[in-house]
């Protein structure tokens, strides 16, 4: 039995929808729960475009260098979230045709490596407000960048909502860097994670 292509995209590291939220009114620099901070308003962006992907292997610099405006991303393949590494490597035609025949055989398991996820946008103008910056789902850990700066060294847990008051770190009405190194969930589901799909086989 094949999998499906929706199924598929679950089957390696997911980085989902993110939010950048302007105006909020709470304090506290990070929230690792679940617990909602505060309701999104009009002041909401998704982040979505701009975004661009690459195996960490081979990248000298750390996050305080991937995450800012002189870093060259040009070689990168650029993908929208949400994404898997998979679904951004299909749609850069590193891999295609994965349904035909035993194609899904040339994929190596792209698991067994780190793989950095960069994203550019222009925050709006908020004068007096907060910044929030907001993750819900990365799987399985992170590294998380913004504007050269660290936000988290270990943003861990698949199901988790990753929060972060970036305030002091937000350049309002310009352009601003997100890097995301993410580490994979380990083999045969020993981290909480996104590992399989049900009566899916293991991917390649």
């Amino acid at each position: 039995m094949n999998p499906s292509p929706d199924n598929l995209r679950k089957l390696f590291c997911i980085l989902t929808s993110i939010l950048l939220f302007a105006g909020g009114c709470c304090t506290g620099k990070k929230n690792s729960g679940n617990a909602k901070l505060f309701s999104p308003g009009s002041g909401t962006i998704e982040l979505t475009k701009n975004w661009s992907l690459i195996s960490a292997n081979g990248i000298a610099d750390g996050g305080e260098k991937v995450s800012t405006a002189k870093f060259d991303s040009s070689k990168w393949y650029p993908i929208t979230i949400p994404s898997t590494i998979m679904a951004g490597l299909v749609a850069n035609g590193v891999y295609s045709n994965l349904y035909f025949g035993q194609n899904m055989k040339s994929v190596p398991d792209l698991s067994k490596q780190q793989w950095w996820f960069r994203g550019e946008f222009v925050a709006p103008e908020n004068s007096g407000g907060q910044f929030w910056l907001r993750f819900k789902g990365i799987a399985y850990k992170a590294e998380i960048w913004l504007n050269g700066k660290l936000l988290d060294t270990n943003a861990e847990g698949t199901m988790v909502i990753h929060e972060y008051n970036v305030t002091d770190v937000i350049k309002p009405g310009a352009k601003n860097f997100l890097a995301v190194k993410v580490t994979p969930p380990l083999d045969n589901g020993k981290n909480l994670s996104f590992w399989y799909v049900d009566w899916n086989p293991a991917p390649p």
